[in-house]
């Protein structure tokens, strides 16, 4: 008698990932001993703090604290506590948290997309330079990350900028330190990481074809060096000569209104002048 052939059996459909609805789970994470739980915490919760940044925005002490490398939850108070109970027994003494590099860049960059979302964009820029490349890429973002890295990069021009007006012409500097004589004390941001993603910027600027913006910028935080560099860029690209012209002439003019110095918009004016020449 012939028997029926068993049906092989299908694997059921896979249901569709539903998206965090809380990150309360992650966020509590952040408290563990275990240095690779906290790093795949802060992971997860980046991959969804455009979403739940109002929930991450409770943890940015943490998150603060985790960028400088210290353990989470410890204040100055606990500290000097655990400096004298280890002078009384040594025996007794818990074992430091020591984070690594990339879950210190990890938490940096967590804390910067939280503080972007709070608007709050210097902030957001100096955890962000902290965060390193693989988290804030000036010259090529994702397409997800173009306007948090085009805020920020903002962000740098106008700090860049207030800071090589105050090095070049000492009145700058008086005028920015008293318009900021209301706000709270700032942390001070790290001028060369300012200067490295102005000059990605410019990069960018170069790979993009704006070279109107790029001698703006130029002009306004006052490099002789950038000018000459970015109207040599220009005449060596593929850009037609009645856009050279129109951008050597928008030079022109800008460096009239956005050049203070006098001896800086001379030294600008000619190389301009010179390359129009060319």
């Amino acid at each position: 008698m012939a028997t029926a052939l068993a049906m092989p059996l299908s694997s059921p459909p896979k249901r569709p990932r539903l998206p965090l609805a809380t990150a309360s789970g992650l966020l509590a994470l952040l408290s563990e001993p275990d240095p690779t739980l906290v790093q795949h915490a802060l992971t997860k919760l980046l991959s969804v703090v455009d979403t739940l940044w109002h929930e991450v925005a409770e943890a940015l002490p943490d998150l603060e604290c985790i960028a400088e490398g210290g353990a989470v939850g410890a204040t100055d108070e606990d500290e000097e506590d655990n400096d004298n109970a280890n002078m009384a027994d040594h025996t007794n003494s818990a074992t430091p948290i020591v984070f690594d590099a990339h879950t210190r860049q990890t938490a940096a960059a967590l804390a910067s997309r939280v503080f972007f979302h709070l608007e709050e964009p210097r902030q957001a820029l100096r955890l962000a330079l902290e965060s390193g490349n693989e988290y804030f890429n000036v010259l090529s973002p994702k397409k997800e990350d173009e306007a948090y890295v085009e805020r920020l990069v903002n962000a740098a021009i106008g700090e860049y900028v207030a800071k090589r007006r105050g090095e070049f012409d000492g009145t700058a500097a008086a005028a920015a330190a008293e318009a900021k004589e209301d706000e709270d004390e700032e942390e001070e941001l790290d001028m060369d990481k300012l200067q490295s993603v102005v000059h990605l910027m410019f990069e960018r600027c170069y790979q993009d074809g704006q070279y109107s913006h790029a001698l703006g910028v130029a002009f306004e935080s006052m490099e002789t060096n950038k000018v000459a560099e970015i109207l040599q860029q220009l005449l060596s690209s593929n850009t037609d000569e009645a856009s050279v012209v129109s951008i050597l002439k928008y030079a022109l003019a800008s460096a009239q209104t956005l050049i203070s110095s006098k001896n800086f918009r001379v030294e600008a004016l000619k190389l301009v002048a010179s390359t129009l020449e060319q």
